[in-house]
């Protein structure tokens, strides 16, 4: 029949019954223009076989409209190769049902070009797994928008690779939802750069476990504002170490709470500068124990602002 192929006219593609397209071989397919294609009714579309589906040109698929991708089934998407994921319009790509986004091979997901990761709305990142998630290019990851990256499950997160973290940017940062934070991985955290610590708001600051803040980099630490600091707890300033006291400047000593302040260990209190010491208000040195005040060194003690 393939032969008989490039004779029919769109109108009479459009009118065979799904029967015939499921019977249609995949040298039939192969003789089908793009005229042809996409000709094809969103009926028959779903008739394709799957063998058949992925076994379209690049050409062919390009010709599949919006309303033809909505139709494709879970199936179908499933078997989709790399070679016409590589080719998909960012309006195919955002066509895509939810319910059939999640069988999309990693394969499938990394190939797509920065534009068609990027024209997935909302509802398709979260319908995405977190193992196609963690397939995605940092190119991709970079791409995306922050409406995006707020969509992703708190699973999707700790599923992402510290180089995917690292892609993020400044707006991707700042669009982390707390719940997000929260679930992220020490090693996540670690990847961090200190624009993207910087951009994090207040809630995402709090939502951060004393795990999280003990690994923070004194680069990091260094980094954070007045505000952010101010948002700590007790628990995250009890976890942190000499090295990440030693890098908190003067305006960051002189905003930590009191309650905060007072929860750092007496081997991290020893560690702040003299010039941080010296920055420490009245009601925040009252706040510190005597074993606090014991530990400190000379040049600090001599600092305090008494």
């Amino acid at each position: 029949m393939s032969s008989l192929i490039p004779k029919f006219t769109t109108t009479q593609i459009a009118g065979l019954s799904t029967q015939s397209i499921a019977t249609l071989s995949t040298d039939d397919w192969a003789a089908f223009n793009t005229a042809q294609i996409a000709a094809l009714t969103t009926v028959q579309i779903p008739a394709i076989q799957t063998s058949d589906f992925r076994a379209l040109t690049t050409a062919a698929f390009a010709a599949l409209d919006t309303n033809q991708i909505g139709a494709l089934t879970s199936l179908q998407v499933s078997v989709l190769s790399t070679t016409q994921a590589a080719v998909m319009t960012t309006a195919q790509a955002a066509a895509l049902e939810t319910t059939d986004i999640s069988s999309l091979s990693t394969a499938a997901v990394r190939i797509l070009t920065t534009a068609s990761a990027a024209a997935l709305t909302s509802d398709q990142i979260q319908a995405l797994t977190s193992t196609q998630v963690a397939s995605m290019s940092t190119v991709q990851v970079a791409a995306l928008g922050t409406n995006q990256v707020a969509a992703l499950e708190t699973n999707d997160i700790r599923a992402m690779s510290t180089a995917q973290i690292a892609a993020f940017n400044t707006a991707h940062a700042a669009a982390l939802t707390s719940n997000q934070t929260a679930a992220l991985t020490t090693a996540e955290v670690k990847a961090f750069n200190t624009a993207n610590v910087a951009a994090l708001g207040t809630d995402q600051i709090a939502s951060l476990t004393s795990n999280h803040a003990a690994v923070l980099g004194t680069d990091q630490v260094a980094a954070l504002t007045t505000a952010q600091v101010v948002a700590l707890n007790s628990a995250q300033t009890a976890a942190l170490s000499s090295a990440q006291v030693a890098a908190l400047n003067t305006a960051q000593a002189s905003a930590m709470e009191t309650g905060d302040l007072a929860a750092i260990s007496t081997t991290g209190i020893r560690a702040l500068s003299s010039n941080a010491a010296a920055a420490l208000t009245t009601d925040q040195i009252v706040s510190l124990n005597s074993s606090h005040l014991a530990a400190m060194t000379s040049s600090q003690f001599g600092a305090l602002n008494t």
